[in-house]
């Protein structure tokens, strides 16, 4: 399974997409090859003075905005095909890098370099300015707040990206338990690649909420507010994205990719009542109405969804709905009278103030 370990103390909640940097995109803050070896991983190292001085400095730079360019380059480590794919496959599945395109993918893939550490070797030191991201391959490394073991990372987990995100130091040390095997990823080619994933990931999904039934008559300034707190959730086959019954349901989705189905148990018998393909959208009814959620949906092989949390989704899409007695008809419930329904009310009498702002 995979795990990640953002354990850096950040001063605010923002996804890839929507990073705040504040350095310009000057060729020379792209990485250039290496050519002397690093003294701890024995791997080349920059040799821009450039770098150098901003490190003196203690300053940071960041990414230029938009997609990869094809300009762009960055240190590069042989790999043996076998280690190739296995960072594909396990960049592939973390969310931050989750819209790289070929292009990143292979600068990703290029640019991480193998670690190799003995038990007890310390990898990220609590206080510390972030430099790299890591991957594990191999072994174990314990984490800790002060002196407090919090988690321990195993393979395939990742750790070490909000402080190079969100420049911010290290909050917590992470030390090798048994002989490690890790592959780092420097902050200028992380920051690089999150940011254009970002981009791209905006520009994608302006085209698919276009494509959406549901969106379709909508501005593309609508559809790019909607896009902008848009977030991607994975599921695999047989997994419940939504339960019946649960109260604490804050969310809708939007299906991306894969297929699922919503079923309803009723008299102790389960019945499918809707089928979903890329496109497909539920989650909405007890947002509307403030009520348990009425049906579970499960997913029928690997799913994508895109979800929306309530606020945003009241704000931004609750108005563009059909009427709540359509939606119900949908899910083969029965119509609700409206005069019991108090969110019901609220939403047909004064949606103007679901609209955004």
């Amino acid at each position: 399974m995979l795990k990640f370990f953002g354990l850096e103390r950040a001063t605010g909640a923002m996804d890839s997409g929507e990073m705040s940097m504040a350095a310009d995109s000057r060729k020379d803050d792209m990485c250039v090859d290496a050519k002397e070896p690093d003294p701890d991983t024995g791997h080349p190292v920059r040799t821009r003075s450039s770098i150098m001085e901003r490190k003196r400095r203690g300053s940071v730079s960041a990414p230029p905005t938009g997609a990869i360019s094809q300009n762009f380059q960055c240190k590069t480590f042989p790999k043996d095909p076998a280690i190739a794919a296995w960072l594909k496959d396990t960049i592939g599945r973390i969310f931050l890098f989750s819209n790289a395109d070929d292009l990143a993918m292979d600068i990703l893939v290029g640019s991480f370099f193998e670690i190799r550490k003995p038990p007890g070797e310390v990898i990220i030191r609590q206080g510390d300015d972030g430099d790299n991201f890591y991957l594990v391959h191999t072994g174990e490394c314990d984490i800790y707040l002060g002196e407090e073991l919090v988690m321990t990372a195993t393979n395939n987990d990742y750790f070490g990206e909000l402080a190079l995100m969100y420049h911010t130091k290290r909050a917590a040390t992470v030390r090798t338990a048994t002989d490690v095997v890790l592959y780092g990823l420097d902050q200028e080619t992380f920051n690089y690649v999150l940011r254009a994933a970002g981009q791209g990931r905006r520009r994608e999904y302006d085209d698919f909420l276009c494509r959406v039934p549901l969106l379709m008559s909508l501005s593309p300034e609508q559809r790019g507010k909607i896009a902008d707190v848009l977030k991607q959730v994975q599921f695999q086959s047989g997994e419940v994205l939504i339960h019946q019954g649960d109260e604490h349901g804050n969310q809708f989705f939007i299906l991306y990719e894969g297929r699922a189905v919503a079923s309803r148990m009723e008299n102790g018998e389960s019945a499918v009542v809707m089928e979903y393909e890329r496109g497909g959208h539920f989650g909405e009814l007890a947002l509307l109405q403030d009520v348990p959620r009425m049906v579970s949906v499960i997913a029928c092989g690997p799913v994508k969804a895109l979800c929306i949390d309530r606020p945003s989704f009241m704000r931004l899409i609750g108005p563009t709905l059909p009427s709540i007695a359509e939606i119900r008809k949908q899910y083969g419930l029965p119509e609700e009278d409206p005069s019991t329904s108090p969110h019901g009310r609220r939403r047909r009498g004064s949606s103007e103030h679901l609209t955004s702002p």
